[in-house]
């Protein structure tokens, strides 16, 4: 089998696409244009690939979101994680650089979604109490007890389908 840099020859799969006239003549003129450049892959289903994994990159808080996935995984799958504060929680994920703020609201936006669960220690009853959908996401996990978050099944869906989409992107580089 040949090597090629976009790939083994073979490796690939057939598809047939319709186009709007518009977009064709693009890919055309895009074609056209790297082969009077000289440059690899002027082939138009090549620079239909490139398109398509564009799309597939994550964007910056789909990046977030697949690490809060794996911070809450890393007990592994359905097992709950205990976390110590909002804060820590938002250091592992973020680092010291990224916005906390899109990271509270991007867990907000989970926990509401039902991706993420969470529950926390109550200690009059002396055990944990789940996050209902009246709890605020963001009180609900700054409180100072043990604080326990998994996925839910819909929550690991979207997780392996954001690994995939990364792990698709960065064997295409």
């Amino acid at each position: 089998m040949e090597i090629h840099s976009h790939g083994t020859k073979g490796d690939f799969r057939k598809v047939s696409i319709t186009l709007p006239p518009t977009i064709y003549k693009l890919l055309l003129e895009e074609s056209t244009r790297r082969k009077i450049a000289g440059a690899e892959d002027s082939l138009l289903s090549a620079i239909a690939r490139e398109g398509i994994l564009g799309t597939l990159s994550l964007l910056p808080n789909e990046e977030m979101e697949l690490k809060i996935y794996r911070y809450a995984d890393q007990t592994g799958s359905g097992e709950w994680h205990e976390m110590s504060t909002l804060s820590d929680f938002a250091s592992a994920v973020c680092g010291r650089n990224q916005n906390k703020a899109l990271f509270q609201q991007l867990v907000a936006h989970l926990m509401s979604s039902g991706y993420l669960e969470a529950k926390k220690y109550a200690q009059n009853q002396a055990d944990y109490r789940p996050f209902g959908k009246d709890d605020d996401p963001i009180n609900f996990l700054s409180s100072r007890v043990v604080i326990k978050i998994r996925l839910t099944i819909p929550g690991r869906r979207r997780f392996e389908a954001l690994q995939a989409r990364q792990e698709l992107a960065g064997s295409q580089q």
